[in-house]
């Protein structure tokens, strides 16, 4: 009888880690964001900045990378 393999678990989404889609991401450290599209640092800025945060916003949803409706949960408006 074969015995069975533990496999290891996904390490555990930090508290500064927004989920847009299954694959944008919205990561947060301190005063700075980064949108994470398929693993790839995207758009980088920092929190206090509206106008970057706006350009992160129409970036995903023109690039087809996410829709306005998961985008602007994902970013609270």
């Amino acid at each position: 009888m074969a015995i069975q393999q533990e496999q290891p678990l996904p390490p555990p989404v930090s508290s500064g880690v927004r989920t847009i889609n299954a694959r944008c991401v919205l990561r947060a450290e301190s005063e700075h964001r980064v949108v994470v599209v398929a693993g790839f640092a995207m758009h980088r800025y920092h929190a206090r900045d509206a106008v970057a945060a706006a350009y992160a916003m129409a970036f995903l949803v023109d690039a087809g990378y996410a829709t306005q409706k998961v985008v602007a949960v994902a970013f609270d408006c």
